[in-house]
């Protein structure tokens, strides 16, 4: 459960927070998605005790997208925010980056893609062999 608890709080610190009523299965099945992950592609009988912080971004990159794809009432809310290029003070005129401007979807698929394979590389170290 203690797992369960810092993934809420990682989410939390990105500006996701999980609805504690309903996606109580959906944080479950994203943990166990990342240790299966963890287990089945680096060839680990059990998941080291320093590995969990990886594991955790990989949980957390997973339910996010999971929970973006299905599509419900309470799915992530994205919002458009252009970047400010050039603000200056005298006559108060403010130009917008419009040429890197990003929307929030792609915005949300590179925190995604970047929590999963963060969470890979790390779990590298721990690689073992099959013979």
């Amino acid at each position: 459960m203690e797992k369960l608890t810092r993934l809420n709080s990682l989410l939390t610190a990105l500006g996701f927070p999980p609805n504690p009523n309903n996606d109580v299965s959906l944080l479950n099945w994203a943990l166990e998605q990342a240790e299966n992950c963890a287990r089945l592609e680096f060839n680990l009988p059990s998941i080291p005790s320093e590995a969990e912080k990886p594991l955790l971004n990989i949980a957390a990159g997973e339910y996010l997208r999971a929970k973006n794809t299905v599509p419900d009432k309470e799915s992530i809310p994205l919002t458009a925010f252009p970047t400010v290029k050039r603000l200056e003070l005298g006559d108060t005129k403010t130009e917008f980056d419009t040429d890197n401007f990003t929307t929030p979807e792609q915005r949300f698929d590179l925190l995604t893609e970047y929590l999963i394979t963060s969470g890979k590389t790390q779990l590298e170290g721990y690689r073992r062999l099959k013979w």
